[in-house]
């Protein structure tokens, strides 16, 4: 025992005087990232990479004047909102937001009226109501989707897959991750309740911070939990330390 011991204090004095420079560049790190301002001001500070589709796009190409249109959404709105024109009716289901928030954002002659999931997880529509239903960044229960989708209408799936922020997954959770959710998986859920796949196509862009506010501030707008610095000290503090290296942290 006596021997064991002092073998790991030989062991741990060697590694603190080999490894001093970075245990001093990893305490000035982490005092960096205790202490930087959370302004709004870098939160623009980021460089995208092209996107190859534009979801926007993809919508109008299924839908008429004619049509009632429903949009699930996770974005508070952001994206219906800034969707012209807008069909005959269009309704958008925000299952996290406040409805009358994002009523808000529209104008008070819209056509389009905000709602939420009912208190049991359901689409607040009668079977065979909707036209065009399309999911934006959020969770569905294809179930009710095909419920209250009208024969021949179109259900289109705007998703972030397994392969997003995958740098933020391996550093927090390297274990965790099973199984995978892609275009292929997708598509295979929906052919299994019957609905044709019209088409299919997959997206793999990266996201360049150069501040480690842009990152807080980007993370606190597409999921807050992730903004908690205390509670994800080793991904924020390997960001830090790549902007201080090569000027940017790249994410997928």
């Amino acid at each position: 025992i006596v021997a064991d011991a002092i073998v790991q204090y030989a062991i741990l004095f060697y590694s603190k005087k080999r490894c001093r420079r970075q245990i001093e560049d990893a305490h000035l790190l982490q005092n960096e990232l205790q202490n930087f301002s959370q302004n709004s001001e870098a939160a623009n500070d980021y460089t995208l990479s092209p996107k190859s589709f534009n979801e926007t796009e993809v919508l109008r190409q299924y839908l008429s004047a004619e049509d009632h249109l429903a949009i699930l959404s996770a974005d508070a709105g952001e994206f219906a909102s800034e969707f012209q024109p807008v069909p005959e009716a269009m309704y958008v289901v925000e299952p996290y937001t406040d409805s009358q928030l994002v009523q808000n954002k529209f104008p008070s002659d819209s056509p389009v009226k905000v709602t939420t999931l009912t208190p049991t997880g359901k689409m607040p529509f009668k079977d065979e109501k909707i036209d065009v239903l399309m999911c934006e960044k959020c969770n569905y229960d294809k179930n009710e989707m095909n419920r209250v989708l009208k024969k021949g209408g179109y259900f289109i799936v705007d998703q972030h897959g397994t392969a997003n922020l995958k740098e933020f997954i391996q550093l927090y959770m390297p274990f965790r991750m099973k199984g995978s959710w892609d275009a292929e998986n997708c598509a295979q859920t929906l052919e299994s309740i019957g609905m044709r796949i019209i088409h299919k196509f997959e997206d793999y862009g990266t996201i360049r911070f150069h501040s480690i506010q842009a990152i807080h501030q980007y993370l606190k707008k597409v999921s807050p939990d992730l903004a908690n610095v205390n509670k994800f000290q080793v991904f924020y503090l390997q960001a830090l330390k790549d902007i201080k290296d090569h000027q940017y942290f790249e994410m997928t």
